[in-house]
């Protein structure tokens, strides 16, 4: 990614250059006179021999970005150092998740695969997801991958084009990678074989009128709204919107809009990530059945299936049939038989597998088995095949916090809470969309909690003891 040096106060003399910075680019007023950019602005200053004001006149001048004296300023505030494999949270997010399910839609549907590297600086960003495009198409072979990386500064795209890097520039890909993928060239290293589909434009997030693209299937763009003002992440934003198709995926820099609700985006929190998806219609407002829909706590379904030990007269639960399966799922709960409904569940996943339905049904199954691994991992599964499922993360922060992951169940805590923020107060989150499983596992009167009772209880959550242990 292409960074701006994030500056304290800047010297009046400066203020002419700072104007432009903030109007044409979007950089945040108090991004643009940190010490060492002031540094670099004196000297390139001295090397024009005018003032701040004769050079901002040159610049207003040339409307052209692209223009020398305007590529000549923008070098000398912009900080370009990246590396391949940024960030390994979201690396094998993207490895192992998001993009291996985009090109499964892609080839599904028989068309390419377009992804937007936005702000890729040097390229090292388009070029790791190329790399790992190039891996996973061994299963997606018939798919055809775009890469577009853009970027404001013609000197980084210009290396990104020649995709020649300093050993400093792989510090974050494996030996082993290095090896069959770079070969050295004096002091530096060339990316070889390329991997195909890569272009460079340039681009400005801040000013263009239209995306360079559209029809697209996931836009990165990290590292970069820290340095923009509202107005321009504002316009970023739109360009992003026109660019993806409908329910095409955003990913940006950890926290960067942390608590924002962007307009014509989903919020998708997955563990240790969070994504935005392109709304597949505009909307306003969510009504119920847009809302994502929660089952109670893993522990009040446990105490209310759970009879006590000397009622043995209660009356069981009518039996209701789900999609006429082989063994019936609402009997085997009626007579408390979970080892069995276990192995019911179990069998329907394997016939299932992106079913989070019966993943959620095979955790309540776990826990009630006791056994709390196994709720975890169909807790997991849960967040990654419908991310918008609140309950999930609820259920699964609570198990973490009883094992003593600390970290991980406020992680996890705060993701809910961060979702349910796109939601109205009032709308009321339910287990389940499928109204059969909703009688299974729901009371009968019950008709879920208000978004507002749920972050209630999301913010004052109160951690037990187990959460004082060191592990995370």
């Amino acid at each position: 990614m292409t960074h701006i040096e994030s500056p304290a106060q800047n010297p009046p003399d400066f203020k002419p250059v700072e104007s432009l910075l903030t109007s044409r680019i979007g950089l945040r007023a108090e991004f643009v006179g940190r010490p060492a950019v002031r540094a670099h602005l004196a000297s390139l200053l001295a090397r024009q021999g005018g003032t701040a004001a004769q050079f901002a006149r040159d610049c207003v001048n040339s409307a052209n970005l692209r223009s020398r004296c305007w590529q000549e300023l923008l070098d000398a505030v912009a900080n370009t150092e990246s590396h391949f494999f940024r960030s390994s949270v979201q690396i094998q997010f993207l490895r192992e998740y998001l993009l291996p399910n985009l090109l499964g839609q892609a080839q599904r549907a028989s068309r390419p695969l377009r992804l937007w590297s936005a702000g890729t600086s040097r390229g090292e960003e388009a070029w790791t997801l190329a790399m790992i495009c190039a891996d996973l198409r061994v299963d997606f072979p018939n798919v055809e991958v775009t890469i577009l990386g853009t970027d404001i500064l013609d000197s980084a795209l210009e290396i990104a084009r020649a995709a020649r890097y300093s050993e400093w520039s792989l510090r974050g890909v494996p030996h082993a990678e290095r090896e069959t993928r770079f070969r050295q060239q004096g002091q530096g290293f060339d990316l070889w074989p390329r991997p195909p589909g890569v272009q460079f434009k340039w681009f400005n997030l801040a000013g263009d009128d239209l995306p360079p693209m559209t029809d697209i299937d996931l836009v990165v763009c990290r590292n970069v709204f820290l340095y923009l003002h509202d107005p321009a992440i504002a316009h970023a934003l739109q360009h992003f919107h026109r660019a993806l198709r409908p329910g095409g995926w955003l990913l940006i820099g950890q926290g960067e809009l942390l608590g924002k609700i962007l307009q014509g985006f989903d919020t998708k929190p997955f563990p240790q990530n969070v994504v935005y998806c392109r709304q597949t219609q505009s909307r306003t407002a969510p009504d119920a059945s847009g809302a994502p829909k929660p089952l109670p706590r893993l522990a009040s379904v446990r105490e209310r299936l759970i009879p006590d030990r000397d009622a043995s007269n209660v009356p069981r639960k009518t039996p209701v049939r789900i999609d006429d399966p082989v063994l019936d799922l609402s009997g085997l709960l009626a007579e408390m038989r979970w080892k069995a409904a276990s192995a019911w569940v179990e069998d329907l996943l394997r016939r299932n597998p992106f079913d989070a339905r019966f993943h959620y049904v095979a955790a309540i199954l776990a826990e009630l088995l006791e056994d709390a691994l196994k709720a975890a991992q169909h807790l997991e599964r849960v967040i990654f095949l419908e991310p918008a499922r609140v309950h999930a993360y609820v259920d699964l922060a609570l198990l973490r916090a009883q094992q003593g992951h600390v970290r991980s169940s406020n992680q996890l805590r705060r993701a809910a809470i961060t979702l349910l923020k796109q939601y109205a107060p009032e709308v009321r989150v339910r287990m389940f969309d499928d109204i059969r499983l909703e009688v299974l596992f729901a009371s009968g009167e019950s008709e879920g909690v208000t978004v507002a009772e749920l972050r209630t209880y999301l913010q004052f959550m109160v951690p037990d003891s187990s959460e004082k242990a060191t592990k995370t």
